[in-house]
């Protein structure tokens, strides 16, 4: 018998004799694998190629968000579309004569008219002059006599003063003769007689003349003495206080004609006759 040798790892004769189809090759764990073959965009469909499905991409996100999107606010277009911006941006085209006159709210001045303005003419400087006044300046000064005790005759004339505080008269001795304090706010009157030696004065007195009328209502003084028909006129009075309140009618030599003394209110009629009215402790009204 002779020896055939035979291809190991190939198919033996009898199996291509009978048409065996051949098993694949055998590759190994660490040896490279076969190359594939890449199909080429050529290759593939038209709706496949990479440019087809980025504008299938588009289209589906253009589609979404003109689905999702929110209706528009029509107040707010309309008032955007009437905005005298939108408007003058809409608007552009030049304008015709007859075009300016049909449009309403619009004033337009005739042709050759003359503006206001080109009429006005240029303001001219206007130089104040200087002028000096010749009339000398006066000022009034209500002659004011100080605290003090004052000789009466030398350094006081005898007559009608107000005070502002405290007066007294004084014999030759400085005996008081007669004397009257203001307890609150208020004036006095005394009538300085040429008999008394001195007058004593705590707060500034002034002669009648110089301060002829004191209103002590329209003042709001709580207390006081003032002449009847000058600054206050006869009639029916009252003296609220939230304390003991006086009232009295006097004569010019300080005799009392009439007075009331009373808790918190008090009211007497004061005669055309009386020189002064005199009143402490409240506020004082006219009731009749």
């Amino acid at each position: 018998m002779d020896y055939q040798p035979t291809r190991q790892g190939g198919p033996s004769d009898a199996s291509r004799q009978r048409g065996d189809t051949p098993p694949p090759p055998q590759t190994s764990a660490t040896g490279p694998n076969p190359p594939v073959a890449n199909p080429t965009d050529d290759s593939k469909p038209w709706w496949r190629r990479w440019w087809a499905i980025g504008l299938w991409a588009a289209l589906a996100l253009r589609f979404a968000v003109a689905v999702f999107s929110p209706p528009p606010d029509l107040a707010e277009l309309s008032a955007a579309d009437t905005a005298p911006e939108a408007l003058a941006a809409t608007d552009s085209s030049p304008r015709t004569g007859s075009d300016q006159d049909s449009e309403p709210g619009l004033d337009r001045e005739p042709e050759g008219a003359v503006s206001a303005g080109a009429l006005e003419p240029e303001a001219t400087p206007v130089t104040e002059a200087t002028t000096t006044s010749t009339i000398p300046a006066t000022t009034t000064t209500i002659p004011i006599i100080e605290d003090g005790t004052y000789i009466v005759g030398a350094e006081i004339t005898p007559g009608t003063y107000r005070v502002g505080r405290y007066w007294a008269l004084l014999d030759a001795e400085t005996e008081i003769i007669d004397n009257e304090l203001v307890a609150g706010t208020g004036m006095l009157v005394v009538n300085v007689p040429a008999t008394a030696s001195f007058v004593e004065v705590s707060g500034e007195m002034t002669a009648l003349d110089q301060l002829p009328v004191v209103d002590p209502i329209k003042a709001g003084f709580d207390s006081g003495t003032y002449l009847v028909g000058v600054d206050v006129d006869p009639g029916q009075y009252r003296v609220r206080g939230s304390d003991l309140v006086y009232l009295a009618s006097l004569q010019a030599d300080g005799t009392i004609i009439d007075n009331t003394l009373g808790e918190s209110s008090v009211i007497l009629k004061i005669p055309a006759s009386a020189w002064a009215l005199e009143f402490n402790g409240g506020t004082l009204e006219r009731i009749g």
